[in-house]
């Protein structure tokens, strides 16, 4: 950057943060009253990289500064809020959150049933051939594991051991002409590649934090449909979680076992402290695989050529149990919001009113004429344009 023309909102990632090189930089520009901001983004890396790497306990003299320092992050419950903040040296804040839910993405749990690698490898070679120019990415827990994936598919593999220079050779050819790559965690954040289609995990993840931002690699065009496909073994091997849990490692791996509610559920509820499930995301949501099978379990085929029902379409906005849900109420302890019972057992009118609501929504963006007479086979449309 030109020292001439030097500019007042400085956006940094955390790396380039923790660098004497930047610190000396902005202290120049203090000096000379030339700095309003300091924008950094993926701020929570300084608290799930602080384990591994010591500089993250540098930072603090960021806080120090008489300017505004905006922390970016899209996963970060609010439990982890204040630690962060300490992270940074600052003690006087606002907050602006906002869900971070991903309609688009649907959420799938795959079992292996024989070797865990051959069901990796052939979720991996089906979703390529969901089109033509599709990418896929696939995360694995160790280097080792993604070097012996990429070598059986024939893509590249990504780990922080083979350097900035080849990882940004390896990144070239992604957004280039490859299809696929096999990553380590380094590319679960900042990772921006419209066409990934599909993101898949051998094994269970790292930690929620972690699942839900390299999940996030996937449908980065929009609205176009996404999938997250997480392959389990076919027994789960027992696990040791911290304590304090901080990161949600023994929330995942609950809840990606859990086959008898919403997968978006206790992950949305930890990062954001209230949740909705797929039905609930409105008509361009792309269903979990848990709500896929309650939205069709039991309905019978309509006699009329009326593709949508409001039963089918909203059933699975109606819970099934009305016992809590241990993987809700451990995901409420990050969230700093305790489920009451009133809560996980909705009186009759509460679901009166609630499918009232759904209906409503449905038919605010479809024709009801139409809708209610189900005799047309119709894209939909608005009733004024009937």
């Amino acid at each position: 950057m030109s020292s001439t023309y030097p500019p007042t909102n400085i956006p940094t990632t955390i790396d380039q943060a923790t660098f004497d090189s930047f610190k000396s930089f902005t202290n120049n520009l203090m000096q000379k009253q030339l700095l309003a901001r300091i924008i950094v983004d993926e701020s929570h890396l300084v608290l799930t990289h602080a384990s591994f790497r010591p500089v993250m306990q540098l930072l603090q003299w960021l806080g120090s500064y008489p300017i505004q320092i905006v922390l970016i992050t899209a996963t970060l419950p609010p439990s982890l809020e204040h630690p962060l903040l300490l992270s940074f040296g600052i003690t006087s804040s606002i907050t602006l959150r906002t869900t971070t839910a991903r309609p688009n993405i649907s959420f799938n749990i795959i079992r292996a049933v024989g070797n865990l690698e051959d069901t990796v490898v052939h979720q991996f070679q089906k979703a390529l051939g969901y089109s033509a120019a599709n990418k896929v990415l696939l995360f694995c827990l160790t280097t080792r594991e993604a070097e012996s994936y990429a070598k059986r598919l024939s893509v590249d593999f990504c780990h922080s051991r083979i350097g900035a220079n080849n990882i940004g050779d390896v990144l070239t050819r992604f957004r280039g002409s490859a299809r696929g790559l096999v990553a380590t965690s380094i590319l679960g954040v900042g990772l921006d590649v419209p066409n990934v289609t599909h993101v898949i995990h051998a094994k269970f993840p790292r930690d929620a934090v972690s699942f839900i931002q390299e999940a996030g690699r996937a449908g980065r065009s929009g609205d176009s449909p996404a999938w997250s496909i997480v392959v389990l073994p076919a027994a789960a091997p027992l696990q040791m979680h911290p304590d304090p849990d901080h990161f949600g490692q023994r929330l995942i791996t609950q809840a990606l076992q859990d086959d008898a509610q919403c997968r978006r559920i206790a992950i949305q509820t930890f990062l954001d402290g209230s949740a909705a499930n797929c039905a609930m995301l409105g008509e361009t949501a792309h269903m979990c695989d848990v709500c896929f099978k309650m939205s069709s379990k039991g309905i019978k085929a309509q006699s009329g050529k009326f593709k949508h029902t409001v039963k089918s379409h909203y059933q699975c906005s109606l819970p099934s149990d009305a016992s809590p849900s241990p993987n809700l109420l451990l995901a409420s302890s990050h969230s700093q919001r305790v489920f009451s019972v009133a809560e996980v057992q909705p009186t009759q009118e509460a679901l009166q009113l609630q499918l009232a609501r759904h209906i409503l929504d449905h038919y605010s963006t479809t024709c009801i004429a139409c809708g209610l007479s189900r005799l047309l086979d119709f894209e939909d449309h608005l009733y004024r344009d009937c």
